[in-house]
C-alpha cells in the first residue's frame, strides 16, 4: 500500500487527473482497482503503521497476516479489507 500512494504522489502532478495516474503507472503495476486505489490514499498510511507497530510489539506478531481471502460483501466493508491488507506491508 505504501509503494502505491509513493508512486501515487510521484506521478501527480498539477494539471494530472487521478484516472491518468491510475491508468498509466499505478494498474500496470500493481493491478489494483480505481476503487481500492481511494481507499489507500484515504487511509492515513502513517498511522496505520503506526498502529501496526505498537500492537505488533505488544503481541510480538509484526508482519503477519490475521485476515481472511473471502470477499467483502461476505466479510465486512472494503475499508475493513484494506486495513487488513495494510498487515501484509
Amino acid at each position: 500500500m505504501q509503494r502505491i500512494i509513493e508512486v501515487y504522489k510521484r506521478h501527480k502532478l498539477p494539471g494530472v487527473s487521478t484516472a491518468y495516474v491510475y491508468r498509466t503507472h499505478i494498474f500496470p503495476e500493481f493491478h489494483i482497482s480505481i476503487a481500492t486505489l481511494y481507499i489507500y490514499l484515504a487511509t492515513p498510511i502513517s498511522r496505520e503503521l503506526k498502529q501496526m507497530a505498537s500492537a505488533g510489539s505488544a503481541t510480538g506478531t509484526t508482519g503477519t497476516w490475521t485476515g481472511s481471502t473471502a470477499s467483502t460483501a461476505s466479510t465486512g466493508s472494503a475499508t475493513d479489507t484494506a486495513k487488513r491488507q495494510l498487515q501484509l506491508f
